[in-house]
């Protein structure tokens, strides 16, 4: 009725009378922000029962500062990655220049993350601060999502069971290391997590109430999904598992309540593609496949290739072993196995939702890291906060059960507080170890543009550095795109050092600077001078900084 009011209605007696844009703005409201107003009615008593205690209150606000605290302080503390120099500097090319709003196309990735960088760039000075706020954002805004879930799934139990899993999925998610870790990283996995519990919690609620505004919310969600990683085609594909909250009578063969839901599903699908497809807008979009197909296999090729499904198997079970940490994984289990026995139909929902994206992934995966099953991190959290409140029902002394609590929480917070402080003491497992280690880890960079930003307050600068694309010279071009007074060139291959080209500039009197990043070998002459080196964690290379000097001088 909304869609046809709006389509057929308004605008033939509107269309004389506002602008297109102003037309646009009048279907947006009516198609998103009304629908979201009659959600936050819809919830608000089950997020009243919630706030009825004033110890709820207590712990919700020490749970925000916390939640903030955790996820901004020393949020430099680990050098800037490959990777994020990439997409900050996407991100302010596309500030910049509006005809390339869609530049992370040229690399096969999607969009999104670059759009919500750009106002981040206009509020923190410092990129590498900006990129990483936008993650922030998202970090911030995932236990809220959770905790509505939440108060969904035990909308019919007794309210303070109710609140007590919420509570104790807001702490678990507050002081997850695997959650926390990419919250604070400039990189799309945070908004691709956000956006997975989202689906997750529109999937349900559409399964129970079958409405045309949560279809029009959910499309619009899925859609923006799409925009931010591959990996949330796996939203769509699971969005029909809220059909085990739909009520079917099979005896009475009456399936018209899942025909409805499945109607609405097709119009969440159309808006999805219709959102997904503005990328058409670039003539790039086909890199998109081009990317997924350097990353992922088919599966049927997969199937034929069962070794390296076993060998992922082994490092996803490592990285939830331990950013999850064990505790919390061997009690998520109990707590889905407690879950079956209460209610099969949201377990088998969430189970769902967890192992088959889990496995399919494991299965596909060729270049294998943990940010590939970061977005699923969360639904255990959901588990391992119903055992905990079934083991509250069962232990006779609360001495007991918080001492469980205690013992399931540790960990998590002293791995946490490692991110936090000492990123290097972190027990990253071997496929991570680029953040520290090797040519991806960005140690040095910070240095380097110290001294850059020092030699440029006398005379132009112009620094050469080797390779093109990522760490260098990304991540040294994000810090200096405003700045006249120097300018940045890349080389790849690696030429005979020093560049001819840079031996000209030295003797026109400029300062001139040569970047190495983890080339072995011994580089200096008589005109090409070591002025720093910054080692990675455990040595594993280094970031050296030459000065080109003018023979005559």
């Amino acid at each position: 009725v909304r869609v046809a009011h709006i389509i057929i209605s308004c605008y033939s007696s509107l269309q004389s009378r506002v602008t297109p844009r102003v037309f646009a703005l009048l279907t947006l409201s009516y198609l998103v922000i009304i629908p979201v107003m009659e959600a936050i009615i819809s919830w608000w008593k089950a997020i009243k029962d919630l706030l009825a205690k004033p110890q709820n209150w207590l712990w919700l606000i020490l749970g925000l500062v916390l939640l903030i605290l955790t996820r901004t302080v020393n949020l430099t503390a680990l050098p800037i990655f490959c990777d994020e120099a990439i997409y900050i500097r996407w991100a302010q090319i596309a500030q910049s220049d509006g005809l390339m709003r869609f530049i992370s196309l040229t690399d096969g990735k999607q969009p999104f993350q670059t759009w919500i960088t750009i106002p981040f760039l206009k509020i923190f000075a410092d990129p590498l601060v900006a990129g990483r706020a936008q993650a922030v954002l998202a970090g911030i805004a995932l236990p809220v999502i959770l905790i509505l879930l939440t108060l969904l799934f035990f909308s019919k139990n007794k309210k303070n069971e109710a609140n007590l899993v919420a509570m104790l999925v807001f702490f678990l998610v507050i002081f997850c290391p695997y959650l926390l870790f990419f919250s604070r990283m400039a990189l799309a996995e945070a908004w691709l997590t956000l956006f997975a519990a989202g689906a997750i919690l529109f999937s349900c609620l559409l399964g129970k109430t079958r409405r045309l505004d949560v279809a029009l919310l959910a499309g619009a969600w899925l859609g923006m999904g799409l925009l931010v990683k591959s990996q949330a085609y796996f939203f769509l594909i699971l969005f029909p598992l809220g059909l085990l909250f739909v009520p079917i009578d099979f005896k009475k063969q009456k399936f018209t309540p899942a025909l409805k839901f499945l109607a609405l599903f097709l119009l969440s699908c159309l808006i999805a593609y219709f959102i997904y497809n503005v990328q058409r807008l670039s003539p790039w979009m086909y890199m998109i496949g081009q990317k997924n197909a350097d990353f992922a296999v088919s599966p049927f090729q997969a199937l034929g290739e069962l070794s390296a499904f076993w060998q992922n198997l082994k490092f996803s079970l490592a990285w939830f072993g331990q950013y999850l940490t064990w505790p919390v994984c061997l009690l998520s289990l109990a707590g889905l196995y407690w879950w079956f026995k209460k209610d099969w139909r949201q377990a088998a929902f969430l189970a769902g939702w967890f192992f088959l994206p889990f496995g399919a992934i494991n299965l596909i995966a060729r270049v294998y890291n943990s940010r590939y099953l970061a977005f699923l991190a969360f639904i255990p959290l959901l588990w391992t906060a119903y055992a905990l409140v079934y083991l509250k029902g069962k232990f006779k002394k609360k001495l007991y059960w918080r001492l469980v609590l205690v013992l399931v929480l540790v960990l998590p917070c002293f791995r946490s507080f490692q991110l936090i402080t000492t990123p290097e003491s972190f027990p990253f497992t071997i496929t991570d170890r680029g953040y520290l280690e090797g040519w991806t880890a960005g140690y040095g960079i910070s240095e380097t543009v110290a001294i850059i930003n020092q030699a440029a307050q006398e005379q132009k600068v112009v620094v050469g550095t080797e390779g093109t694309f990522g760490l260098l010279s990304q991540g040294l071009e994000i810090y200096f795109t405003q700045n006249p007074a120097v300018d940045i060139f890349g080389y790849y291959p690696l030429p005979e050092l020093p560049p001819e080209d840079l031996l000209e500039s030295a003797k026109e009197g400029k300062s001139v600077f040569f970047v190495l990043n983890n080339t072995p070998g011994n580089f200096e002459k008589n005109n090409f001078l070591l002025r720093a080196e910054f080692p990675k964690v455990n040595n594993q290379g280094s970031l050296r900084l030459y000065e080109v000097v003018n023979e005559k001088d």
